[in-house]
Formats: C-alpha cells, structure tokens, sequence
C-alpha cells in the first residue's frame, strides 16, 4: 500500500472552501483503481495547516491518477490563493494492512528516523510505513499515523518535546475534518462513508 502525505498551508483562513474543494477532489479520487481513503485534518497547534492523507494499493495507482486528465482538469480550477503546498515527505509505502479507524476525531502524524519510534500510548489503530521518495531529508525515516477517539487521548500519549527533538522530523496532531473510504474497503474495515 501506497500512504500520500500533502501539507497545505492556508492563505487566509478559508478553511470551509479549503475543505469542500478537498471533498471534491476525494469524491474523484474514489472512483479511481486502487484508490483506499483519503483524509484531511486541520492542525491542532496551528490552524493553517492541513494534512491531507491518501492512501491506494500502490504506488502506480497514485502516479497514474496523480498524472490523469482528470485530476489536471480539477488542478485548473483551483481558487487563487486557496492554499499553498509545504514541501514534505510525500510517498510511503505502508508495511502491513491498514486498520480501521473508528470514531476518531484527532489524528498524530510522527515522522521519525527509523530505529526511533515513537510512544504511540493510546493508540487505537497504527499505519506503519517506509519512505519511497528520494529526498535526502527523509531518507531512512518511518511515518507513523495513531488515530485517536479524542484530544485527551492524544494530549495523554504525548511524549514531551525534547524526549524526540534528535529522532523526530515531525510530531503534531491534526482534527480530523473529512474523509472518503473506497467502497470496497470501508465494508471490511468497518468504516463509513462521509
């Protein structure tokens, strides 16, 4: 499996367009071969930043809906300072089966050298990958996704600072704003719909 990770940094505060033009571009990628889910959330420590989640069956699937008219015919009519995209790590590919993600209203994204994991505390569910992309920053490091049912689960799993600030590329939370599950996958994982 194929994790994407985008990092769109809101230019002034439009966030209900932000996410309503992201549902639409769910709603598209949801009919594409391969395609799993899809989420974005909106950060907890700073509001401006969205981390937008897509998962799909591989990394082909992605490259070819990523290279698709029709995802190049939804880029064109992208609002003017919308939004603008922070350079990030950006493929993964995910080392085992996907778990379901029931309830969850936080997500914690940790992005960390491997050999570094982190203290997942409470987690529910856990997606555990390894970098594809060839960019020296990211080289050698793991992206770990802990879904929680609440903040207060998240605050209590949270390791101070310090304790990861040598390992840790990233750790930050997100709330979890919208998703879309393919069909075929949200009936076995027990997901629904939104």
């Amino acid at each position: 499996m194929n994790q994407v990770q985008e990092m769109l940094i809101l230019s002034d505060g439009r966030i209900e367009e932000a996410v309503e033009r992201l549902q639409g571009l769910f709603s598209l990628m949801a009919v594409q071969p391969g395609f799993i889910d899809a989420t974005v959330g909106r950060g907890i420590d700073d509001p401006t930043r969205l981390l937008v989640l897509h998962a799909w069956e591989s990394l082909e699937d992605w490259t070819a809906f990523s290279a698709s008219s029709a995802k190049a015919a939804f880029l064109a009519t992208r609002p003017d300072a919308l939004y603008r995209f922070e350079p990030t790590g950006m493929n993964w590919k995910v080392d085992g089966a996907s778990a379901a993600i029931a309830d969850a209203t936080v997500g914690r994204r940790t992005v960390c050298r491997e050999g570094a994991g982190p203290d997942l505390g409470h987690a529910s569910a856990t997606r555990i990958g390894r970098y594809v992309d060839n960019d020296p920053r990211f080289s050698g490091a793991t992206l770990q996704l802990a879904y929680y049912a609440g903040f207060d689960a998240y605050r209590a799993a949270r390791v101070p600072v310090g304790r990861r600030a040598r390992a840790y590329l990233a750790d930050d939370a997100y709330q979890l704003l919208a998703s879309r599950y393919a069909p075929n996958h949200a009936t076995s994982a027990g997901r629904t719909t939104t």
